[in-house]
């Protein structure tokens, strides 16, 4: 998860290869969809995007009965949000 300076929350959904946003008012939607989104992992705002790695956990030996079925090139993705980063200060 992650959030933005506009208070939205963002989730990853590896079901739907898929980034989830939560408005402020609790709603829902789907920021992305992509095929090659596979196991979103690892978000992180800057500079008015949203990254996220594709990270196919899924695809590993260990799930896969001993066979390494992930494919190159690995992906980071980066999503246009119109916010910037949650700057935490110290006191």
């Amino acid at each position: 998860m992650e959030t933005d300076d506009a208070g939205r929350l963002y989730l990853t959904n590896w079901e739907h290869d898929a980034i989830m946003r939560r408005l402020p008012d609790g709603t829902v939607e789907t920021l992305v969809h992509h095929s090659g989104l596979l196991w979103p992992d690892t978000l992180s705002v800057a500079d008015g995007y949203v990254y996220v790695t594709a990270n196919q956990l899924h695809r590993q030996a260990k799930y896969q009965g001993g066979r390494d079925l992930r494919r190159r090139p690995y992906a980071l993705f980066r999503v246009p949000i119109g916010a910037g980063a949650v700057r935490l200060t110290a006191e």
